[in-house]
């Protein structure tokens, strides 16, 4: 239970990415800049002089894509910390993006009401426009989108252009993910504390006919488990055959949700300051007592559990174990 400072004096650490020797790249909103910490736990700044930096992925050529929220943009960043645009003019208030396994990424511009594709040939591309209340998207490798707005749309359309609403009616949509099984998709629906399913004509069901009450996050382990975290305090398994169980109940204002590669989950609790591990029969145990709220949570490739302040400056590091 016990913690080591990974980083310190990163303000308002919004995008983490971790690569796959282990090394966490940080974006820091209001000091405009990219952080990188080596497994060891030393830390320098890639980039500076972004403008406003949110989100940060790791591109298939080793890059980084960075969103600039305050300028519009999209730039690259080498590993070497050289920047430049990848895109300007076209983004206006990007609020939603997922990117093809080739490295094309595509973003929904909220103030513009459109999508666009940034080729990782350095193009551009206006997708689609007249397109508002985007919640999320995911995009496959064949040009499709789908999303879901705030009008409680599902609609995809195509690379040709082609447009169709699969189904309305969902209840304040929130995060989209295909499903594990390749049939459609999982909405989550704030609005009715369940996960439902759309499949590739349209139909809605009830996922596994199970409700969940306020869903917050929802994981995928190696095998194809679904694991989905709720705000009211418990985790319930969604298993590769369809058979639904409760993990656990009675946690306290659980924000984040991370897969460990031994299965067991990690949970992180607002108001206790705590992260929890729940091991596959359920049993919890207090990995470590944390002097701030905790946010997002993530397992770095070498086991240690990564856990970000909300609205600190902080990004802590406890190995598996809870020792420093």
């Amino acid at each position: 239970g016990q913690l080591s400072t990974f980083v310190t004096g990163i303000a308002q650490p919004y995008g983490i990415t971790i690569d796959a020797v282990g090394n966490l790249y940080v974006t820091s909103f209001s000091g405009n800049s990219l952080h990188k910490v080596t497994p060891a736990g030393v830390a320098s700044t890639l980039a500076t002089g972004l403008a406003g930096p949110y989100d940060v992925k790791i591109a298939p050529n080793g890059n980084f894509v960075v969103s600039n929220y305050n300028s519009n943009q999209i730039v690259s960043v080498t590993p070497a910390g050289v920047v430049s645009v990848l895109v300007e003019g076209a983004l206006h208030q990007p609020i939603a993006l997922d990117a093809d396994s080739a490295g094309n990424l595509y973003v929904a511009n909220d103030l513009a009401k459109n999508f666009v594709k940034l080729g990782v040939d350095g193009s551009t591309r206006t997708v689609l426009t007249g397109v508002s209340g985007v919640n999320d998207l995911s995009v496959s490798d064949d040009g499709t989108i789908h999303w879901v707005d705030q009008l409680g749309q599902l609609t995809r359309v195509t690379a040709d252009g082609s447009q169709a609403v699969l189904t309305t009616g969902l209840s304040a949509p929130g995060a989209l993910t295909p499903a594990p099984d390749g049939n459609g998709f999982l909405v989550s629906e704030l609005g009715q504390n369940r996960i439902r399913r759309v499949d590739a004509a349209g139909l809605v069901s009830l996922y596994n006919g199970a409700q969940f009450v306020q869903p917050r996050a929802m994981r995928m382990d190696a095998a194809g488990n679904q694991f989905i975290l709720a705000q009211t305090g418990y985790i319930t398994k969604v298993a590769v055959d369809g058979q639904v169980s409760r993990v656990i109940s009675g946690l306290n204002s659980p924000h984040d949700l991370a897969i460990e590669q031994s299965g067991d989950l990690i949970v992180s609790e607002n108001q206790l300051r705590q992260l929890k591990r729940i091991d596959r029969n359920g049993n919890a145990s207090v990995v470590v007592t944390l002097p701030f709220s905790p946010s997002a949570v993530t397992v770095a490739p070498n086991g240690n559990i990564l856990v970000a302040a909300l609205n600190g400056t902080e990004v802590f590091s406890v190995d598996s174990a809870g020792a420093v």
